[in-house]
């Protein structure tokens, strides 16, 4: 009943990531427009969804939360592509992602 509860947690709050964004550094040679930050985001979140299958993204967190801990993470973690997708539109718009490794 517990990984039950855990996984309808994870349908809820694990699709709702929104990206740490640098509202000072622009990326590379593209100027940094703070007023378009937002539907920037908006934009990028939109083509992300219409670039992925939901079910699929859902099944690759699933697996990453609950099947590669009880195999001792010794199988490689799937990648998010929803979140790269975003990451890259982003990027490609001006703005800076930070990301932790």
């Amino acid at each position: 009943m517990n990984k039950i509860a855990l996984l309808g947690l994870l349908l809820v709050v694990g699709c709702a990531s929104t990206p740490v964004i640098d509202s000072r550094g622009g990326s590379g040679n593209i100027d940094h427009n703070a007023e378009r930050q937002h539907d920037d985001l908006y934009t990028c979140k939109a083509i992300a969804e219409d670039e992925t299958n939901e079910l699929i993204e859902i099944g690759k967190k699933s697996y990453n939360w609950f099947i590669r801990p009880q195999a001792l993470w010794l199988s490689p973690k799937m990648v998010d592509k929803k979140k790269e997708i975003i990451e890259a539109c982003m990027h490609g718009r001006g703005h800076m992602i930070l990301t932790w490794k």
